[in-house]
């Protein structure tokens, strides 16, 4: 859960659990952002590197915000 201002961007990182052989191409990772007013957002996340994902989003709402990851790779604890 965050706060956040409108249109401002932010950046979460998160760490694989394990090592994928090809991140790149074998995992997806998303962020289900649900707004103030209950509604979501699917904004797909990028690999960075090594076992790190990060993922930048911008709400064109204030308030409080809640997100959830979701993985291709349901096994990974770090990511799903």
């Amino acid at each position: 859960m965050y706060s956040t201002e409108c249109n401002r961007a932010t950046e979460w990182s998160f760490i694989s659990s394990k090592t994928h052989a090809d991140p790149f191409n074998d995992v997806e990772l998303d962020v289900i952002v649900t707004g103030p007013d209950g509604g979501e957002q699917r904004v797909p996340a990028f690999w960075s590197g090594d076992r790190s994902w990060r993922v930048r989003y911008a709400s064109p709402r204030e308030g409080t915000h809640r997100w959830r990851t979701v993985c291709s790779d349901a096994s990974d604890s770090g990511l799903h």
